[in-house]
């Protein structure tokens, strides 16, 4: 009676105790931690707490190729340098005897005509605002056979006289060095330049029966609007005065003095005043491109340490 008194009591104060036990959760077995590593402030434990579901951030990082951005574009020296093509057209100086007209078969030059002009130049960014390089252009003008002495053939026998006058198809060529400064605004791109040269030209060898040529002192200045189509390309609209010093028209005249006209003097034709200085103006449409990318410096923009 005793014992089974005493086994009761014992299995009523056992089951409180296993039933606690089922209750409490099993250990979860963890990973030993490096001492040597566990962070020492407050802000660094917090980092190593797990993060709820209510809590956590979209951390996906979308990512943009260089290329697809201008403010991303490389700024290398390479992409300092510049290279720009142009077409064009010439209005010579009217006291130049190179013609802005032609000649109908009379001979009288009336109806207007256009120059086409081809060029390159280069440049590079010393600065982002500021260029310097050199510029090439060519031309292939004619000259105003008005402007000198017609020819005089003399047919001799009771045939009249006959009186022509000559022209001839000459090349041009403008090259040197030049400056120019950009205001760069976005997309937009105004800017001014100038350049210092020479010009040669070349009469036709034919009506000269020889190779002669004279060359003298050329520098030009003007200015344009830039508009960047990309990373590295800009359309230019470019306008310039190119100024020929010490220039002698009578140079251009292909007739040997021996055929011109001195017997009848007065219908000659009555050309403007020779001048010593003549302007030129142009208007062209250039593509400015950079070999390698990168756009170019800008404005902001440190300049790179060159070795």
């Amino acid at each position: 009676m005793h014992k089974a008194v005493c086994a009761l009591v014992v299995g009523l104060l056992a089951a409180p105790v296993g039933h606690a036990l089922a209750q409490q959760p099993t250990p979860t077995p963890t990973t030993p931690t490096d001492t040597t590593r566990a962070p020492t402030d407050t802000s660094a434990r917090d980092t190593l707490r797990a993060v709820p579901p209510s809590e956590q951030r979209d951390t996906a990082v979308s990512t943009v190729p260089l290329a697809e951005t201008e403010d991303d574009a490389p700024r290398s020296v390479a992409g300092r340098f510049s290279v720009t093509p142009v077409i064009g057209t010439m209005f010579w100086d009217d006291a130049s005897a190179l013609s802005n007209k032609k000649a109908n078969e009379s001979g009288v030059y009336g109806d207007r005509q256009y120059t086409p002009t081809v060029g390159l130049s280069a440049e590079y960014r010393v600065i982002p605002q500021v260029g310097v390089g050199f510029y090439f252009e060519a031309a292939r003008p004619e000259t105003r056979g008005d402007y000198f002495p017609a020819v005089f053939l003399n047919n001799g026998g009771n045939l009249p006289a006959d009186l022509r006058v000559v022209g001839q198809r000459v090349t041009a060529l403008l090259y040197g060095v030049q400056g120019s400064f950009v205001f760069d605004v976005g997309r937009l791109q105004p800017y001014v330049g100038g350049g210092f040269g020479a010009v040669t030209i070349n009469p036709d060898p034919q009506q000269n029966n020889s190779n002669q040529s004279f060359t003298n002192t050329q520098f030009q200045f003007g200015g344009g609007l830039g508009f960047r189509v990309g990373v590295n390309t800009v359309v230019r609209l470019d306008v310039r005065n190119f100024v020929f010093t010490d220039w002698d028209r009578d140079e251009l005249n292909p007739t040997d003095p021996a055929f011109q006209n001195t017997t009848v003097p007065s219908v000659n034709f009555n050309p403007p005043a020779e001048k010593s200085t003549i302007n030129n103006f142009r208007i062209a449409l250039g593509f400015t491109y950079i070999p390698r990318g990168g756009g170019g410096p800008r404005a902001g923009d440190e300049p790179e340490d060159q070795e």
